[in-house]
């Protein structure tokens, strides 16, 4: 059987092979490309580019006394104006509770393949592609490693730049999961010179309820522009339609949705504005992601109890500001606030988070602080939830050595609105310490520990160690264990649950 090739029963699942067939394939890929570089002299080799990457993770649960092994291998060859990819897997649980990145039963095989060529201004792609049109309202097809989301797409993807036009096209079905859900988007971009610039996007989608397809089909299309005023002012807006086809007999389409996004961003001097907006009402499809409209945090508390799981694409409009002000190059400020709210029911939320960034006495210093409320439907009840957020890290150099001490807090009352009369709010307390060491160019450790008394939790505190060890050109080797929460991890708009894990953890990252 092909490298490149997927068995007709199963259009969607990996090549069934084992290790043995990943590591076939993989040498075949490598000895095919070697072949390249050295068919036709020296020319050849001088064009080709072979790269790949590896990586190797292995857990152990000492819970549920079970194992994982996951490794996956990214190789891409380009030559010329040609250029080919396929990724990889191999997923081995030795029980299906242990699924760190939601891989599903054990599989290996390829993951994705494509090929790929370019001709003047037009380039194509067969095979697994992405693309995002606008700003991910009509159609947002990509890969975020930092949550393990990928809804790649298993088909068509073209470019074409035609002097100030700009078309871009993709068809295919979902290549994760058994449904097959057909996809198609089209834009076409039109540059009017001086910092202006006009996109029509539109998309078809089949309708799908949570991973499972249904009939109907959803139906976008969105006009975006973007301008540069005078005074280096950036502005973006976009509009766009979602017509629901049930395609079913008797049953007629409901009310179309609408989605609405703006952006306008200036610097005057040492300050920089932000401000943005967004209306979505009956705007949810399976291939939208549009902007969040919310700050995205990178500390632990912050991201766990942030809105954007709660975000309402059938009903909600939003807005955010920043402000950020950098009085000199050692010291910057950071003011972030958003506000959300529905048409048709009681959930607002907002946000107010505030940063100052240093260097002080031989320190870089971050301080933070923020407050969030927000309204949430938890069955058919309405919960409150007010969470107060204090923080910073702290980190120096010693020559070689470095060393960085992390803290963040965060106190949440929570209480149901239907049982608000008699029952008292709850309220508890998170908190996360973080020490790391490093020495240059190799060496790396940190802990982590985590401690809550929040009611109903199987344990108090949680504890995490890391040994970090660069190998230089080749890649890293991180080895790791203790206990970790878990939690909500969110990123690009799209959230995560991670399992609470205990045990040990092995990861092994190389680059060729």
């Amino acid at each position: 059987m092909s490298c490149l090739a997927r068995p007709a029963a199963a259009p969607r699942r990996p090549v069934a092979g084992g290790p043995l067939a990943v590591m076939a394939c993989a040498a075949l890929m490598l000895t095919a490309g070697s072949g390249l570089l050295f068919i036709g002299g020296v020319a050849w080799a001088e064009e080709a580019d072979l790269r790949g990457a590896n990586q190797l993770e292995l857990y152990y649960d000492t819970a549920l006394e079970e194992s994982l092994v996951d490794d996956r291998l990214d190789i891409d060859l380009t030559w010329n104006r040609f250029s080919a990819g396929v990724v990889f897997l191999s997923h081995t649980p030795s029980d299906p509770r242990l699924d760190p990145n939601k891989y599903g039963i054990r599989q290996e095989g390829i993951r994705k393949r494509w090929v790929g060529a370019k001709h003047g201004p037009v380039e194509a792609r067969l095979g697994d592609s992405y693309a995002t049109l606008g700003s991910g309202m009509v159609l947002m097809i990509y890969e975020d490693k930092t949550i393990d989301f990928d809804n790649v797409v298993d088909g068509a993807h073209i470019r074409a730049e035609l002097g100030r036009f700009d078309f871009e096209g993709i068809a295919g079905t979902n290549s994760y999961g058994r449904p097959a859900t057909i996809v198609k988007g089209l834009a076409a971009r039109s540059d009017l010179g001086k910092g202006w610039s006009v996109v029509a996007n539109g998309a078809l989608v089949d309708s799908v309820f949570g991973d499972e397809p249904r009939p109907g089909r959803d139906g976008i299309a969105g006009l975006q522009g973007t301008a540069r005023l005078p005074g280096g002012i950036d502005l973006k807006g976009e509009y766009a339609i979602r017509h629901y086809s049930p395609e079913r007999k008797g049953r007629r389409s409901p009310a179309d949705g609408h989605g609405g996004y703006f952006a306008a961003n200036a610097s005057v001097g040492r300050v920089a504005f932000l401000v943005e907006g967004k209306d979505l009402l009956r705007f949810a499809h399976a291939y939208g992601i549009p902007p969040t409209v919310v700050r995205q945090h990178t500390t632990t508390l912050l991201n766990r109890g942030s809105h954007v799981p709660n975000i309402r694409l059938d009903d909600e409009r939003g807005i955010q500001t920043e402000v950020m002000i950098n009085p000199s190059p050692a010291l910057s400020f950071t003011g972030n606030w958003s506000r959300s709210y529905a048409r048709h029911a009681d959930l607002p939320a907002w946000e107010v988070v505030g940063e100052a960034e240093a260097d002080w006495i031989g320190t870089h210093w971050i301080l933070r602080a923020g407050e969030t409320e927000e309204k949430v439907r938890e069955g058919s009840d309405r919960v409150f939830f007010e969470r107060i957020t204090y923080g910073g890290d702290a980190q120096r150099s010693f020559g070689p050595w470095a060393i960085e001490v992390g803290y963040e807090t965060q106190a949440t009352q929570k209480q149901d609105l239907a049982t608000s009369r008699f029952e008292w709010p709850v309220e508890y307390r998170d908190q996360v310490a973080t020490v790391s060491l490093t020495r240059a160019p190799r060496h790396s450790w940190s802990v982590t520990t985590e401690w809550s008394d929040e009611p109903n939790l199987d344990r108090e505190s949680w504890f995490w160690a890391e040994w970090r060890i660069r190998l230089g050109l080749l890649g890293q080797l991180t080895v790791a264990g203790g206990s970790l929460r878990g939690g909500q991890v969110c990123s690009g708009g799209v959230c995560k649950i991670v399992d609470p894990f205990e045990g040990g953890r092995l990861e092994l990252l190389t680059n060729f």
